[in-house]
């Protein structure tokens, strides 16, 4: 479920990396990233405690992925 939440965000940062807009790429990243704390740190769903992992989980995937994809990008 989280996951299902994330992918159209993480659709559009690969959308940027694959036109070669790394910029926007990067910054379309830092602001998943602040998402994700900021659901963990300030949301009072339910949901929350039922995936308590998953937004540590996919903050390490999403930004792993992204400096994959920056580096085959910038060579």
């Amino acid at each position: 479920m989280f996951e299902e939440a994330l992918e159209p965000f993480l659709d559009e940062m690969q959308k940027y990396q694959n036109l070669s807009m790394f910029a926007e790429a990067k910054d379309y990243c830092i602001s998943i990233l602040k998402g994700i704390c900021k659901f963990e740190n300030d949301s009072t769903s339910e949901y929350k405690d039922w995936a308590v992992d998953a937004p540590a989980d996919f903050f390490g995937h999403i930004l792993d992925d992204w400096k994959k994809r920056a580096k085959r990008g910038y060579r």
